[in-house]
Order: structure tokens, then C-alpha cells, then sequence
């Protein structure tokens, strides 16, 4: 069995309030670079919980971005079925690789959110034009989007992680 190493962890995140525009955690995980990741497989994963206060949907999104500061392309997002006022929790994970010899980005990603399970999907967006010799070869981060403007509307990530085996 193979050994999880975890290379970023964020916790405590938290997000919330009225609007209905995406919503990032604010926290962003460098992808290393130096060649230390080319070809290899690297886990993004983000759990927590979200809560309406009035019934909504919540799209989850995993973002990717070349600075911490720039704009974000989204790699996967999922979104629950209807909730009503409450909170409830949910877990999104992906996998992908990077090689120098593509330059691409590829992987998979899958989720819960309340009860609402989706499988293995493969990534919104390929990122293409990366070099694994960068440092940081770019960013993830991750955010939410509420389909309802409500001021009880919040959403924590417990953990945002990167990590490989």
C-alpha cells in the first residue's frame, strides 16, 4: 500500500454572505515544481460543510490558477441537489498529472455534497502549456457558489490538501 504525502494543508477556511458570484477560500496550494512532480500523481481533496439559509443549491469548485493572485480556471465542480435551510457536509477529490514531454494538465475529480455522490469525472478544463521545472508550476484553490443570495449562506473547507502518494 502506498504512502500518502501531504506537500500543502489549509484548514479553517471559511467563506460566507449574501450574493450569488463564487466565493474562494482565499487560500491557494503551490503545485512544486523542480521536477519533483513530472508525471506524477498529485491529490487535491476539500471537505467541509456548507450552510443555506434558505433553501439553495451549492456548486463546489477546485480552481487553477498560474499565481495566487490571477485569475482562476476550474478544473471541476459539482453541485448538490436542493437544499433547505441547514447545513450539510461535503468532500470533493481529484487527481492529475503533469509531464514535460505534453505540458499538460489531466486528471479526474469526484464528490459529495449532502447526499448527492458523483463519481469519477474527468477535469472541467485541461490546463496545457506547463513545465514541471517551474516553481511553483501554479496554484489550486477551492470555492463555492450559492444559487440564492441569503446572509445565513456560509461554507468552511476543514481542510484544503495537496498530497501524493
Amino acid at each position: 500500500m502506498a504512502t500518502t504525502n501531504t506537500i500543502y494543508s489549509f484548514q479553517s477556511l471559511a467563506v460566507g454572505g449574501t450574493g450569488t458570484t463564487i466565493k474562494n477560500f482565499g487560500s491557494y496550494l503551490p503545485i512544486p515544481g523542480s521536477g519533483r512532480i513530472n508525471g506524477k500523481l498529485m491529490k487535491v481533496s476539500v471537505s467541509g460543510s456548507v450552510t443555506t439559509g434558505a433553501t439553495a443549491t451549492a456548486t463546489i469548485a477546485l480552481l487553477w490558477s498560474a499565481t495566487p493572485t490571477g485569475s482562476t480556471t476550474t478544473l471541476g465542480t459539482v453541485t448538490s441537489g436542493s437544499l433547505t435551510a441547514g447545513s450539510y457536509p461535503y468532500e470533493m477529490d481529484a487527481e492529475f498529472l503533469i509531464d514535460n514531454v505534453s505540458g499538460d494538465m489531466t486528471g479526474k475529480f469526484g464528490s459529495i455534497v449532502s447526499t448527492t455522490v458523483t463519481g469519477a469525472a474527468t477535469l472541467s478544463n485541461e490546463i496545457t502549456g506547463l513545465s514541471t521545472a517551474t516553481e511553483p508550476v501554479g496554484y489550486v484553490s477551492a470555492a463555492v457558489t450559492f444559487s440564492v443570495s441569503n446572509a445565513g449562506n456560509a461554507a468552511t473547507a476543514a481542510e484544503l490538501q495537496l498530497s501524493t502518494d
